[in-house]
């Protein structure tokens, strides 16, 4: 385990003590001081996250005493399992709760590669910058020729809300994408896990949420180093908490206590409190917040992804 990762766990998991502590009922004993016992012995907590939030959601399951699995597109959830995903993407008949956490959609270049792409773009890089790029060499680019062609990794939109907002954010010129377009995974988790896997071998760049690429900015050591680039105005994801009974809605006042809210930033997920304190230092400033995607751009979004072929 690599000492970030090592320190990532330590931080959720000092959190998710805090987390657990609804199952945890304080007893007096005669001198005066208390104990602790599990009223509710028995009761497993069980966690369905958006995949985005793989990384964090299996440290939360561990810190509940539970289990963890990824919520799939188009699934049910099982019962008295506790969703975390946007809302959009959140199985019917749950009990919908608050807000639990926000991450915004960021452009990922290979730091080799970045200072090249932005003084091809005059230093920016956003979706007009690499509408330019498509199509290209990197030797046409000004970069090493040993690089190849300009190399761009998507997840598949129709996976959910943190994959249709970073398609969102590839903008309207997408002319020459598919000659670019060199990975379409299944969603942003995948996309990221490929990313640390292959380096930019596969990918030079990515779009994708922020939460579900914290998980990979040190782990990625070994093929150089990831800078984030946030459009402004850019697309936001809103994580909220859903369940059908049971203790979901104590999980999700606890997922809302301080100590867990700052365990989630440790992992990237930003608080549903704007706190910024605590998340990894690799993150940036994001940019002001597009408004959420409406049914009509939904389907215009779609289209377009399905014209390409993916």
């Amino acid at each position: 385990m690599s000492g970030w990762r090592a320190a990532l766990v330590a931080a959720v998991v000092g959190g998710v003590v805090l987390l657990v502590g609804f199952f945890v009922a304080p007893n007096p004993e005669p001198n005066g001081t208390t104990s602790t016992s599990l009223p509710e012995a028995g009761v497993e907590v069980r966690l369905v996250c958006a995949p985005a939030l793989e990384a964090v959601c299996q440290t939360l399951a561990t810190g509940f005493g539970g289990t963890a699995s990824e919520l799939r597109a188009g699934s049910t959830s099982p019962e008295d399992a506790v969703v975390i995903a946007p809302l959009t993407d959140v199985p019917a008949g749950l009990t919908v709760g608050s807000v639990i956490g926000r991450t915004p959609v960021v452009i990922a270049v290979w730091s080799e590669r970045s200072g090249v792409l932005s003084r091809h773009c005059g230093g920016k890089i956003d979706a007009a910058c690499l509408a330019g790029a498509y199509g290209q060499t990197w030797a046409e680019l000004g970069g090493d020729d040993s690089w190849g062609e300009f190399k761009i990794g998507l997840a598949d939109p129709n996976a959910g809300a943190g994959e249709l907002a970073a398609w969102q954010a590839v903008g309207t010129d997408l002319a020459n994408l598919p000659v670019s377009l060199r990975v379409k995974s299944r969603n942003d988790a995948d996309l990221v896990s490929q990313l640390g896997l292959f380096g930019p071998a596969r990918m030079d760049v990515v779009i994708s949420t922020e939460v579900s690429l914290a998980a990979q900015l040190e782990n990625v050591q070994d093929q150089g180093r990831l800078e984030l680039f946030y459009p402004d105005p850019g697309p936001w994801v809103e994580f909220v908490a859903a369940w059908s009974g049971g203790s979901g809605e104590k999980v999700q006042q606890s997922l809302l206590t301080p100590e867990a809210q700052a365990a989630l930033a440790a992992a990237g997920l930003r608080p549903a409190s704007g706190e910024t304190a605590g998340l990894p230092a690799e993150l940036g400033t994001p940019g002001q917040a597009l408004p959420a995607i409406d049914d009509q751009t939904r389907s215009t979004l779609l289209v377009a992804w399905a014209a390409l072929g993916a």
